[in-house]
């Protein structure tokens, strides 16, 4: 399956330009091909995104929280009287 392309022009600070094509010649990519992959993670990240009540709330916990352990001790306090 071919995919149309387009022509961009963009303009950046010159220290911009140099680190990104360090970048992209590190990790063995063109200009052109990281341009596109930051362009297709920004759409699913849009895609994935979380409806506004989630995100407020999102990343309250401890990321190493285990949640049953919480759970278990939870019921037996509040059932402990």
């Amino acid at each position: 399956m071919s995919v149309v392309t387009a022509k961009m022009t963009i303009r950046l600070p010159e220290e911009d330009l140099l680190g990104a094509k360090r970048y992209a010649s590190r990790h063995r990519l063109s200009l052109s091909g990281l341009v596109v992959r930051y362009f297709e993670r920004l759409r699913l990240e849009e895609a994935d995104s979380l409806p506004a009540e989630i995100a407020e709330v999102a990343g309250t916990l401890p990321q190493r929280l285990d949640v049953r352990r919480a759970y278990v001790a939870g019921m037996e306090a509040k059932h402990a009287s």
